[in-house]
């Protein structure tokens, strides 16, 4: 509990150094520092950078924030991002979601990669609530969410089994001209297969296969699946054919 208090502490030192060196909350939506040229050490920045995305890939979460939080003379937007990323590949969402406040409160806006990751964190428990939270705060901070956001927090929802949530994120990424691709047509079958909302899986399979999107059997599958679990054999039997012709052709 000590150490992670202290690290805690450096976190908060960390956003705190990014947002008095130039990182304010002006063009910083996109993931690139507003810093002046010449502020930092560009190489060093990136050397660190690309130690915390390591650390992150190897689940070492822990040792990946107390690298960026010490490197606070290159602390900018791009190393927060991988410090998030870290946390969520590292299953840290509680660690994740706390630097976003603390990041924010310091006036370093992080943008929608910061937000994805955190999200992102929470698949692991399902806790879809504090996810919708973190895309409702997103919003509300005008932050734009882009379809791997909107993925990302009905992916959370699938894991929580509630499939109408991710349906509706599907349909909330549609109103805003995000054009759904197969992760989001996956995600929202498998939730519905969770769930035995056998109708709506069949229905998203159809606009699936009537996109221009390559067709694949995992959401076959998934709606084969909720068909079973619905009762429904004859719908179950006719995807089980065409999966079989998916795998074939």
């Amino acid at each position: 509990m000590l150490a992670r208090r202290r690290l805690q502490a450096k976190l908060i030192r960390f956003c705190r150094q990014s947002a008095s060196t130039g990182n304010g909350r002006r063009n910083l939506q996109v993931g690139v520092s507003s810093r002046p040229a010449g502020r930092i050490d560009v190489d060093r920045a990136r050397k660190v950078t690309a130690a915390v995305n390591k650390l992150g890939r190897q689940r070492s979460w822990e040792a990946a924030i107390a690298l960026a939080a010490s490197a606070t003379d290159v602390a900018d937007l791009i190393l927060l991002n991988a410090a998030v990323s870290a946390c969520a590949q590292g299953q840290a969402p509680d660690v994740a979601s706390s630097l976003l406040e603390d990041a924010y409160q310091g006036r370093l806006n992080p943008g929608v990669i910061a937000y994805s990751s955190a999200i992102s964190s929470l698949e692991g428990i399902g806790n879809w609530a504090q996810a919708l939270e973190l895309f409702r705060l997103m919003c509300t901070r005008e932050v734009v969410p882009d379809l791997i956001a909107h993925n990302a927090v009905a992916s959370v929802c699938r894991k929580g089994h509630q499939w109408a949530w991710s349906l509706e994120l599907m349909k909330l990424a549609m109103s805003r001209r995000l054009q759904p691709d197969n992760v989001t047509y996956s995600t929202v079958i498998s939730a519905c297969e969770k769930g035995a909302a056998w109708a709506v899986a069949l229905d998203c399979l159809r606009r699936l296969w009537s996109s221009p999107l390559p067709s694949n059997v995992i959401p076959c599958n998934a709606a084969i699946s909720a068909c079973d679990k619905g009762q429904k054999w004859a719908h179950a039997l006719w995807l089980l054919k065409e999966a079989r012709e998916l795998v074939c052709s």
